[in-house]
């Protein structure tokens, strides 16, 4: 046998042993490893892929899980962005991530176990591509944070309440959302990014406070902030910062970015209605909103956390007079 064909036939081998080990060690990670990597369709919403170490997770086999809708195993999602919230609808955040408006996703999920137990998973991914670059799914893995969680809320138990967070819609409070904001100016005014505040009233909300009772007014409040949430992208902070106002701090965004997003909101929610009851009333009547925006577009490197919210609320003023469902955005 000639040299060159030894030396060919060895170097194979060689290729071989190494596809060999590199296959043995991808399989011991898919048994072994604590995490289950996926691949998930968004036409479908179901598995494409799922790592053999699912079944340590959710005590569901590959093969089990590629035939079951994810969603039916989730009790609870919690998106992490700025601020950990949580949501009650799918729809707009799947849209969001068809339009290739979310790259890294991370949320925490409650979900149920072939067992019956509930456990905390985290899932993080990125987006899925075909060869004409349009969005097919996304690639990521889950994540057993059970215990993490559990000892995150007896940490916060033995310390009373949280005290950056509304206890009312769960969402950021004023405190927090300053001391966003002023993180965010400071940012910007180093990276000279844009950046955009939107602030939002209920404009109907004192009335209604004054004729029903403080459990409808409440409940309002709640629906507002689950509504406005989902319409938002995963990557803005909303912030309840008084009765019936709420702030949306919109990081790389111009007003022209905003206002899309404002316009967007108030379809959304002009097209709702208020359905709420108690024991003494009831309510049945559609959203009106007011909303101001400003941006650091013309002079990032001299506003600050003051100047770009009192612009907001400027702008805000303008909206509320033109009537309801209004919006006034304008740049610093």
């Amino acid at each position: 046998m000639p040299k060159h064909t030894i030396m060919a036939l060895s170097k194979a081998f060689k290729d071989l042993s190494k596809i060999g080990k590199l296959k043995a060690e991808a399989g011991l990670f898919a048994q072994c490893s604590g995490d289950a990597v996926y691949r998930l369709r968004y036409d479908t919403m179901q598995y494409d892929y799922i790592s053999p170490s699912v079944l340590n997770l959710l005590g569901y086999t590959a093969s089990e899980l590629m035939k079951i809708n994810m969603r039916s195993l989730i009790v609870e999602t919690r998106i992490i962005g700025n601020a950990s919230y949580r949501v009650d609808s799918y729809q707009s955040l799947e849209e969001n991530r068809k339009k290739r408006e979310v790259g890294k996703w991370q949320a925490d999920y409650l979900m149920k176990t072939r067992d019956g137990r509930k456990i905390w998973v985290c899932d993080i991914s990125y987006p899925w591509f075909d060869k004409k670059g349009a969005i097919i799914g996304s690639n990521g893995s889950l994540r057993d944070i059970h215990e993490r969680v559990l000892f995150e809320e007896k940490l916060r138990n033995q310390h009373g309440t949280n005290g950056f967070m509304d206890q009312l819609t769960r969402l950021p409070n004023v405190q927090h959302f300053w001391s966003k904001l002023e993180e965010e100016v400071k940012r910007t005014k180093r990276t000279r990014d844009n950046m955009s505040l939107m602030l939002i009233a209920v404009t109907d909300f004192r009335d209604i406070k004054d004729l029903y009772s403080s459990e409808i007014s409440d409940d309002i409040i709640v629906r507002t902030s689950i509504l406005i949430r989902n319409a938002l992208r995963e990557i803005d902070l909303l912030a309840r910062i008084g009765e019936d106002l709420f702030a949306v701090l919109m990081v790389d965004t111009a007003s022209d970015g905003a206002l899309f997003a404002a316009k967007r909101l108030v379809k959304k929610l002009a097209g709702q209605e208020i359905l709420v009851s108690s024991e003494t009333a009831s309510l049945s009547q559609s959203y009106n909103l007011a909303i101001g925006i400003a941006d650091n577009v013309k002079n990032p490197e001299y506003t600050d956390s003051n100047a770009i919210y009192n612009k907001a609320v400027a702008e805000l003023t303008r909206a509320r007079k033109k009537g309801d469902n209004q919006i006034s955005c304008s740049e610093i």
